[in-house]
């Protein structure tokens, strides 16, 4: 019993790594720039940039999915206590 339940526990971790994985990449799916849908209709180019460093989607996908993963389990860590 205790080898079951150790193998499960082992198996959770690329279980919830690959749920996260697709979740961010379908989210990275979805028409338009999420910049343009929170500045509206009219907004300059440099505010539109300032706003994608502050959002840090002017990184690459990789550092991006890092800090969305540990945000997430930040706001899990933060709501379980």
């Amino acid at each position: 019993m205790r080898e079951y339940l150790v193998r499960r526990l082992v198996l959770l971790v690329p279980t919830i790594l690959g749920v996260t994985l697709v979740v961010f990449i379908m989210m990275r799916f979805i028409p338009g720039d999420p910049v343009t849908n929170m500045m509206g209709e009219s907004f300059s180019k440099e505010d539109a940039d300032r706003l994608r460093q502050e959002l840090g989607l002017d990184k690459p996908l990789l550092v991006q999915y890092s800090k969305w993963v540990w945000h997430l389990a930040m706001q899990a860590w933060h709501f379980g206590t």
